[in-house]
């Protein structure tokens, strides 16, 4: 196996090259990547011992371009308590990270709000977040669901106190 270039870095690992490793196709390695059902489980092992022997790591930027999407998770949230927020955020990216996407934190301003949103909203579409999470006040700001609606991210709010519109909430 490579050990480096000069300056002591190694090359990165390919999913061919963990394909190949396992005796599998590129395919059978994305699939386990992706936690499909479709693996048997003797296989599962055999890629991900692979995965874990050659040191493979996922390359988010090509696994966005190859499935569609950003792979990343935005926290969307203005005035929450610290230890509200951090508990909040250590839930998100416990979740975020198990299913293979980076979590991005956002906050709305406290300056003039629908410069605010639109900001937020220019933000949310060159991003393309694969969804986002509401934090409460935000949770129940008709400004807020109207500009998420327009941009057509999927959203969760939590803990909206009365929801207006059918949404996703916890």
């Amino acid at each position: 196996m490579d050990t480096g270039d000069e300056s002591g870095r190694r090359p990165k690992v390919t999913i061919r090259e963990v394909a190949l490793y396992a005796d599998v196709s590129q395919m059978t390695v994305s699939r386990v990547l992706n936690k499909r059902d479709s693996v048997r489980p003797a296989t599962r092992d055999r890629v991900e011992s692979a995965i874990e022997k050659l040191g493979y790591r996922p390359n988010l930027a090509a696994r966005s371009l190859a499935g569609g999407t950003s792979c990343s998770i935005g926290v969307i949230y203005h005035n929450a308590s610290d230890s509200y927020l951090g508990e909040v955020l250590k839930g998100a990216l416990s979740g975020s990270h198990a299913q293979g996407h980076q979590l991005s934190v956002e906050s709305l301003s406290d300056a003039d709000e629908d410069s605010s949103l639109r900001e937020l909203s220019e933000r949310l579409r060159q991003v393309r977040f694969d969804g986002v999470i509401i934090v409460p006040p935000l949770s129940e700001s008709e400004k807020v669901l109207d500009m998420l609606g327009a941009v057509g991210v999927p959203s969760v709010l939590i803990a909206p106190a009365m929801a207006s519109r059918p949404v996703r909430s916890v």
